[in-house]
């Protein structure tokens, strides 16, 4: 029963909700008018307030077929959106420069912060009066800061999409407070975790292996 409760759970919020927003989204626009002139959003909203029950029953069914359609290809889509793209010499040509893009970008963020830091240190140290100055060197010195933390730490991880980079960062974090490897940690802790947690990650590992599958 848990089991049925979890997948549930991560079947509406992963799939159901974006395709009930698509599936609303898509009956606005056509209710607007948008097929012969400029949309009327008033009138969509308008129609959408009488829709009725029938209607609301239709868009439903529209939304939970969507949904189904789409909850076994997200595994695959968001390893595209990561950067995962094949073997094939063309996908490995790209990947290779968007890799070496992104690897370029933190060098130069890296390095750029660190002269900035050095710049403000030696405004503090010779006790230079600059306010204007060292605001703008605070300013660009957080905002590469900012930037670099989307990133992994070794130039090594970096993937070749900005999505990417940002779950190879936090995957790499992770347990990292405690001193421990999450990767390795994760399956001994599932011997021990809640039953409705376990069965989560078990949803999880199915949709992967489906997606794969297909």
């Amino acid at each position: 029963m848990n089991g049925h409760q979890a997948i549930g759970r991560y079947f509406s919020v992963i799939s159901v909700i974006p395709s009930s927003l698509y599936v609303v989204f898509v009956y606005m626009l056509i209710m607007s008018g948008s097929w012969k002139h400029s949309p009327n959003w008033s009138q969509a909203f308008i129609s959408l307030e009488h829709i009725g029950i029938g209607g609301i029953g239709v868009l439903a069914f529209l939304s939970i077929g969507i949904g189904l359609v789409i909850h076994p290809i997200q595994f695959a889509l968001v390893q595209f959106l990561e950067g995962y793209w094949g073997t094939t010499r063309i996908a490995q040509a790209v990947r290779s420069q968007r890799i070496l893009r992104y690897q370029r970008l933190c060098n130069e963020l890296d390095s750029g912060s660190v002269a900035l830091g050095e710049e403000l240190a030696y405004l503090k140290r010779e006790r230079i009066e600059a306010p204007v100055r060292e605001a703008r060197l605070i300013s660009r010195e957080d905002e590469m800061i900012r930037i670099l933390e989307n990133y992994p730490s070794a130039t090594s991880q970096i993937m070749p999409t900005r999505l990417g980079n940002v779950l190879r960062r936090y995957e790499s974090q992770a347990g990292r407070q405690y001193s421990l490897d999450a990767l390795q940690v994760v399956p001994h802790l599932l011997l021990v975790a809640p039953a409705n947690h376990v069965d989560y990650v078990n949803d999880q590992r199915s949709q992967r292996k489906y997606s794969e599958f297909v």
